[in-house]
């Protein structure tokens, strides 16, 4: 695949929206192009996450371990993405459905473009910071449903 066309797929990604065109051109670059069979593991669940899977071409299954059912992930899709950001495990197994085609944006990769765009660095912090605000007031109300409502005395 053309590193243009990396960088279109990488642009459609919510969590690349802040990365200049030069950044996304450098973070395709310098990440690795991986050519699955239909069966191939990506990676099992438990193993460390080192970074996150861009699907290119073709299909892939996630099976979340003791969940039913499946999700496949289509070009365009991103798998891992907490990867990105700090250390973890896969807290899901991903088989090739389909040949396909990824690529692995390592940890270490994104940290480096941060670095050399540390404009898109504070661009990315902010728009972290938001959806942690969004996920917390989601929370908020949820417990809000969820909690008994207390009756007021003599009501």
């Amino acid at each position: 695949m053309a590193l243009q066309e990396d960088v279109t797929l990488l642009s459609a990604l919510p969590c690349f929206a802040f990365f200049s065109e030069e950044a996304l051109r450098l973070l395709a670059f310098s990440s690795d192009s991986r050519i699955l069979r239909p069966g191939d593991v990506l990676f099992r669940s438990g193993q460390p996450a080192v970074g996150a899977y861009l699907v290119r071409t073709g299909a892939v299954m996630v099976v979340a371990t003791g969940e039913p059912g499946e999700t496949i992930v289509g070009p365009g899709g991103l798998i891992g993405e907490a990867g990105l950001i700090a250390p973890c495990e896969f807290r899901f197994t991903a088989v090739a459905r389909d040949a396909s085609s990824v690529l692995h944006i390592p940890r270490a990769t994104v940290r480096k473009v941060l670095q050399e765009y540390p404009d898109v660095a504070a661009e990315l912090k902010r728009g972290i910071e938001a959806r942690l605000v969004e996920i917390r007031e989601r929370m908020i109300r949820a417990r809000s449903l969820l909690e008994p409502k207390r009756l007021e005395p003599g009501g």
